[in-house]
């Protein structure tokens, strides 16, 4: 990192660094960061193009201690960093940023990084302002844009807190395409049209009327997965084991191999078509 006493007069400004205006307040002076590609092009990070100015090199680009320094002094989101990075800087090495923002650079934290670089802008201002998970992320990315509008009214209506926002989510993005609708119109005319003014809006009744249209699918779904798993018909030393929670769990198949004839059993139940095609059904419904 190269501190200059000097503005360059050739800066890029196209592609500055997602950063939250509430952050930089006007009386603090804060330093400007640029960054110089291979091809020597400088271009302005972050910043009001004021003095002090660092200059961040290519080769520093995937190093932490330089991105932990910015975030120390801008604050941005994690998606928004991760969308940036997708839109400018995709031929380089994510990592400095990542563990700027405590993850590990390792294949599932890269995965994950890759996925929240791909969200619409939507997710992005959704995480921006309630700092919701991935998983939650996910689904509200799939959603349709009146959806997505007619939620946010609600939220921002109602100030939901995002503990209750990643429920709702959930449970809403598991009902069909009429259910949807039908659950929406509800959840809008009753938080439009809460009346008492001497208690605070109860939120968790948006979540719970969610949770109503969706639990019959939830429950027949289940059911659903225990019939599946019945006609699999597994010897006694292997057990295919449903996780408690279908949104966020995963199937777990377990063996006991007590006897030369477990192993032989073993390789009858993995190789039968017809258990593989029960299998495959069941980690498709969860």
């Amino acid at each position: 990192m190269q501190w200059v006493s000097e503005l360059p007069s050739n800066i890029d400004r196209s592609g500055e660094l997602p950063v939250l205006l509430s952050s930089i307040p006007d009386e603090i002076d804060r330093p400007s960061f640029l960054f110089r590609d291979d091809a020597g092009t400088l271009s302005l990070l972050c910043g009001k193009m004021q003095l002090p100015a660092a200059i961040i090199n290519a080769d520093e680009f995937g190093q932490a201690a330089a991105w932990r320094l910015i975030l120390s002094l801008y604050k941005t989101s994690l998606v928004d960093a991760a969308r940036w990075w997708r839109s400018y800087h995709s031929g380089r090495s994510p990592g400095g940023i990542m563990q700027a923002f405590g993850l590990a650079e390792h294949h599932r934290s890269l995965a994950d990084w890759k996925e929240m670089s791909e969200l619409e802008a939507s997710a992005a201002e959704l995480n921006r302002r309630y700092d919701l998970p991935l998983n939650t992320l996910r689904l509200w990315n799939r959603l349709g844009d009146d959806e997505q509008k007619g939620w946010l009214h609600i939220f921002e209506l109602r100030q939901v807190k995002k503990n209750l926002i990643r429920e709702i989510v959930m449970d809403y993005y598991d009902l069909d395409a009429e259910a949807r609708r039908h659950c929406l119109e509800e959840c809008t005319a009753f938080a439009e049209g809460w009346q008492a003014r001497s208690s605070v809006f109860p939120s968790q009744e948006l979540r719970d009327l969610v949770h109503r249209r969706r639990y019959p699918q939830y429950a027949s779904m289940r059911q659903e997965l225990f019939a599946l798993k019945k006609d699999l018909n597994t010897p006694k030393n292997i057990a295919v084991e449903l996780p408690a929670d279908l949104e966020s769990g995963y199937v777990q198949l377990r063996v006991e191999l007590r006897r030369p004839d477990d192993v032989k059993a073993l390789s009858a139940f993995l190789s039968d078509e017809k258990r593989q095609a029960l299998l495959e059904q069941i980690i498709e419904r969860i």
